[in-house]
């Protein structure tokens, strides 16, 4: 346990000690939507719905618990280079976050029961803008800038019905602050300089129901060293309660003066997410593929003036390493590799705002049953039309995962 918590107090500083930038885009809806089903997956495209591990812990599944036949703990972090442009100028934007720690505990493994939880990042807001102004008899500047995200803290079960039938469910209880800062600058003493600071603060409760079947091998006559598997995930809707503070500055040659207002703002109701996918996996081979669908169309977040259907299909593989305990630690590395495309929810202007992307990783035995796994990414999103910024993104994933027998009982003489 103290390994556990030692693990998280260092990803808890690198979260709150890199703030260096982050994508435009996020100062719409609740900005960048997070999807982390797990370090491993995260090298072969974010792929999770039908895919066990007996190390991993699925975030996205809870019918995938079923196989954690120890006590299993992850925590996750993540480096984003974003590199922005338009057609006049560019910049690189950098950011180190902690991306997730789950933990899991078998209560029956004989029948799969599986309790599990954790906290893991929903969506990221982070940007700032500066837009200089001159006039003849006038300069200023505004600079908007925005940071926060929803977080997820879950917690749930999972159980194994007959031999082929998993399932699980877990409560969601999102939360986290999204603040958005507006300065107005003047260059001359003349002029008032302003400051309005917007932070909401968002909480509410939603479930996931899961569920993945394994007999298709049986039913297509497959292999016994084969196994395909089909899953499904549903999310339903929550309705997050929003408390806004509102803060104003006003600074001139003279007088300094602050206000504060706070209100509860009508429920921000966050919509349903369903999603499914299939793995087929041999002694060495792993290739899956995943669907994801959320609706967010016709909705209204903030000041976001619309919003569209948010859709991900992902196609990942995993070469798997071969089961013989005599081979050194490094001949046990599983090599990973995948490609994704992401209907993202921002629309602009118009114009879907949509993303692209291919991984690779691995992961490591590193001593005991302590593995690392790493990923790399490499996507595109946006365009330069209608002056809008095209990005081109770099995401480096790093999880440690390990276990421990905390519950076995002692064999009896």
């Amino acid at each position: 346990m103290r390994r556990i918590l030692y693990i998280f107090m260092i990803f808890s500083f690198i979260s709150l000690s890199a703030k260096d930038g982050g994508s435009v885009y996020s100062r719409y809806g609740l900005g960048d939507i997070r999807y982390f089903p797990s370090g491993r997956s995260a090298g072969f495209g974010g792929v999770s719905a039908a895919v066990f591990s007996n190390y991993s812990i699925n975030r996205l599944n809870p019918a995938a618990w079923t196989t954690l036949t120890r006590t299993r703990y992850e925590v996750s972090g993540m480096y984003e280079g974003i590199f922005t442009s338009d057609r006049v100028k560019s910049a690189y934007f950098a950011d180190m976050t902690f991306t997730g720690f789950m933990i899991s505990f078998p209560i029956m493994p004989s029948r799969g029961i599986t309790l599990a939880g954790g906290i893991v990042p929903f969506s990221s807001v982070k940007y700032e803008v500066t837009t200089p102004t001159i006039g003849e008899q006038l300069q200023y500047e505004n600079r908007y800038i925005g940071e926060g995200g929803i977080s997820v803290g879950h917690i749930g079960s999972s159980v194994r019905i007959g031999s082929d039938i998993n399932i699980g469910a877990k409560l969601n209880y999102y939360f986290g602050p999204l603040s958005y800062t507006t300065k107005q600058t003047f260059s001359g003493s003349s002029y008032t300089n302003a400051e309005v600071r917007r932070s909401t603060y968002l909480k509410g409760i939603g479930f996931t129901f899961g569920g993945i079947f394994t007999g298709l091998n049986h039913l297509l006559n497959f292999p016994k060293s084969s196994s395909l598997n089909i899953g499904l995930m549903i999310t339903t809707g929550s309705d997050l309660k929003q408390t806004e503070e509102k803060y104003y500055k006003y600074n001139t040659q003279v007088v300094l003066s602050y206000d504060t207002l706070i209100t509860e703002k009508e429920d921000l109701h966050f919509p349903y997410a369903i999603g499914g996918g299939i793995s087929y996996t041999t002694e060495r081979l792993l290739i899956a593929s995943d669907f994801h669908f959320q609706k967010w169309s016709g909705r209204s977040v903030f000041d976001t003036p619309e919003l569209q259907n948010a859709m991900r299909i992902a196609l990942g593989t995993e070469l798997l390493p071969k089961k013989d305990p005599s081979q050194s630690p490094l001949k046990h590395t599983v090599y990973r590799a995948g490609i994704y495309y992401n209907s993202t929810y921002y629309k602009i202007k118009n114009r879907s705002i949509d993303e692209f992307g291919i991984t690779a990783g691995m992961g490591i035995p590193v001593f005991g049953e302590i593995r690392l796994d790493m990923g790399i990414g490499f996507s595109m999103r946006g365009t330069t039309e209608d002056y809008l910024q095209k990005e081109n993104i770099i995401r480096l994933t790093f999880s440690l995962a390990g276990g421990e027998p905390w519950f076995v009982r002692p064999e009896q003489d």
